[in-house]
């Protein structure tokens, strides 16, 4: 359960610096062009609001999903120690079942010898 968590949260990080890069090497492509006429002016300010609009909202995304494998996360770290629990109990419960086994079992074979 730990792993696959662990492997997510990993693939969202690779993700999220995928985007990064992608939205960079935008901005700095957009930065390195020349101030051309009046209609390459005004799309350069909405390119960048647009690109900076859907980057933050792959990383409100991104926030988002990060919290809820948190909560998953805590959830499953409940479940496991709640898990781990019940077994102890379980064992203890089975070896005392088992020693008054072996209890009446010598008390009987007492009995029938007499």
């Amino acid at each position: 359960m730990f792993v696959e968590f662990f492997r997510l949260v990993q693939y969202i990080v690779q993700v999220y610096f995928q985007f990064s890069h992608l939205f960079q090497g935008r901005i700095e492509v957009l930065e390195k062009k020349t101030h051309g006429g009046p209609q390459q002016q005004q799309q350069q300010p909405k390119a960048s609001s647009d690109m900076n609009k859907s980057m933050a909202d792959t990383n409100m995304k991104l926030k988002l999903e990060l919290g809820n494998l948190r909560a998953d996360h805590d959830k499953l770290l409940r479940q496991h120690e709640s898990a781990s629990k019940e077994r102890v109990e379980a064992t203890n419960k089975l070896t005392e079942t088992s020693i008054r086994l072996r209890e009446r079992e010598t008390e009987l074979k007492q009995a029938q010898t007499r």
